[in-house]
């Protein structure tokens, strides 16, 4: 469940969160 898309990264705890903040 943690793998969401760049877009979908409001926590900032997935490994994709190079931006999604």
């Amino acid at each position: 469940k943690k793998k969401k898309k760049k877009m979908e990264v409001v926590h900032g705890s997935d490994e994709d969160n190079s931006g999604g903040v």
